[in-house]
């Protein structure tokens, strides 16, 4: 029963997880540094080039020492990106805390996905495109209401956005394995 509970509790976390306000506005946070449009692409490709490098990197990492120590290694990561994003102003630091980023978003999106699909095949195999049909739905709703919040939130200041997103990645904890 307990893979069953786990089911649920990835659907929440992840549904939770998604709902970061901050993708929506990062760009225009970036362009408000008085960043470039072409330097505001580099950031964000160094992210994407690093969630594609350490998304294998990171399941190892997770077999090894364990899904919960990887998830936490995500949250770190991720809240140490968002402070870090708050607090300088150089293109190159962007570079650089885009790369953690990107490790942030593979710790966590390798281990809760592991986490979910171990928990389906223990528990009910013959359910596998139902649960990850939800979580699609849920992944969709969540990336709409994040756009919404992120709108709302940038209308008082780019930096609250950030606080909504920093304090919400220390209370989100992945289910256990």
């Amino acid at each position: 029963m307990e893979y069953k509970k786990n089911i649920y509790l990835f659907l929440i976390f992840d549904f939770l997880t998604n709902l970061s306000p901050l993708s929506f506005i990062y760009a225009l946070f970036l362009k408000q540094q008085n960043m470039s449009l072409t330097q505001i692409g580099f950031i964000i490709s160094v992210y994407q080039i690093s969630k594609l490098i350490f998304e294998v990197p990171s399941g190892v990492f997770s077999d090894k020492y364990g899904r919960k120590t990887c998830a936490y290694i995500g949250q770190v990561s991720l809240i140490a990106f968002l402070i870090s994003t708050l607090i300088t102003r150089s293109y190159n630091s962007f570079l650089l805390i885009s790369i953690i980023r990107g490790i942030s978003f593979a710790f966590l999106s390798g281990t809760a996905d592991c986490i979910f699909s171990e928990s389906i095949l223990k528990c009910c195999p013959d359910k596998m495109d139902y649960y990850m049909g939800i979580d699609k739905i849920l992944f969709y709703c969540s990336i709409g209401l994040s756009s919404i919040i992120g709108g709302f939130l940038a209308r008082y200041s780019y930096a609250t956005v950030f606080y909504f997103d920093i304090e919400y990645s220390m209370v989100a904890e992945p289910p256990n394995p």
